[in-house]
């Protein structure tokens, strides 16, 4: 698996078949270090990726779209946004 392996890639297949991202490699330690005008400010930990299970994904805030952003924060679009956390 992608945790075993010492860090994820920027990416995640759409429900059309379309596999999106730049496919950069960032290891755990960069995920956690690397500065935010580098990496950017989505960022995930190995314990929060593994914790989803297969379904688990990862970008960069600049190769997402409006669509993956709401997925990846866990929020309902026709909702305006709203997440799951409250």
């Amino acid at each position: 698996s992608v945790v075993d392996r010492g860090g994820v890639f920027c990416g995640r297949r759409r429900l059309d078949g379309y596999v999106a991202g730049c496919k950069a490699a960032v290891c755990w330690r960069c995920m956690n270090k690397a500065p935010k005008d580098t990496l950017g400010q989505v960022r995930t930990t190995k314990t929060e990726f593994d914790s989803l299970g297969a379904a688990a994904w990862w970008m960069h805030g600049r190769c997402m779209n409006s669509a993956d952003k709401a997925e990846y924060y866990g929020e309902d679009p026709e909702d305006g946004g709203a997440g799951n956390s409250g």
